[in-house]
């Protein structure tokens, strides 16, 4: 996957990970994003 498409999934608020926004910044969590990469159980 590319960085754009976590933009575009928090941008139109339809991703399966939600950031969390710091004024114009957009976080996400590690371990959400390693869960959903399967990289977790």
């Amino acid at each position: 996957m590319q960085p754009q498409t976590l933009r575009k999934w928090a941008i139109y608020e339809n991703g399966p990970i939600t950031p969390k926004r710091h004024g114009r910044l957009l976080r996400w969590n590690r371990n959400e994003i390693l869960k959903f990469a399967g990289e977790i159980n």
